[in-house]
């Protein structure tokens, strides 16, 4: 197994990308991004949490999703 696939797999697994990063050695966490996309619902879950603290209600949350499927149904250029 290559130190690529483990970080995908931990990633893809739900291991915060700062743990990855440390676990791998990156100096600088733009190194450890090129993983970012394989986070599960990431997007969905930062958008469900600001709307948690901004005080929003269940439905802004469920909207959130819903951009955020968006996003990820868009072709990457």
């Amino acid at each position: 197994m290559t130190r690529h696939t483990a970080a995908c797999w931990l990633v893809q697994a739900g291991v915060p990308l700062y743990h990855v990063q440390h676990l791998l050695g990156h100096e600088r966490s733009s190194t450890t991004e090129r993983y970012a996309h394989l986070a599960p619902d990431a997007h969905g879950e930062i958008l469900g949490v600001w709307a948690r603290r901004s005080g929003g209600d269940a439905s802004e949350r469920s909207d959130a999703r819903v951009t955020h499927e968006r996003l990820e149904a868009r072709p990457s250029r």
